[in-house]
């Protein structure tokens, strides 16, 4: 769920949206993909180690993500360097 929400994040930011409201609904996301497994245990009186499981895949779903948030945005900002250059090829660079 939360990795396909990072997607649909970086296709409205592709479109040129508000730098804000892109790093606001990014911030959203990470924050709660780092708070939903902490209620799901709670709300369900899991295990711990069923809990710690949760919390470990989740923290590496967070940092993946994170990685897919920089290098997106490193892509975007060089796009749109070679578009005010008027050049297509990154050799060009």
């Amino acid at each position: 769920m939360f990795p396909v929400i990072s997607f649909w994040i970086e296709i409205i930011a592709s479109k040129s949206a508000p730098k804000f409201i892109i790093y606001s609904c990014i911030f959203m996301n990470l924050s709660l993909l780092l708070v939903y497994p902490v209620f799901i245990s709670y709300k369900i009186k899991s295990h711990p180690l069923s809990a710690g499981y949760l919390m470990i895949s989740s923290t590496c779903i967070l940092l993946k993500l994170i990685s897919f948030h920089h290098v997106i945005n490193d892509n975007r900002s060089m796009l749109r360097k070679m578009a005010s250059k008027g050049t297509t090829d990154p050799a060009d660079n």
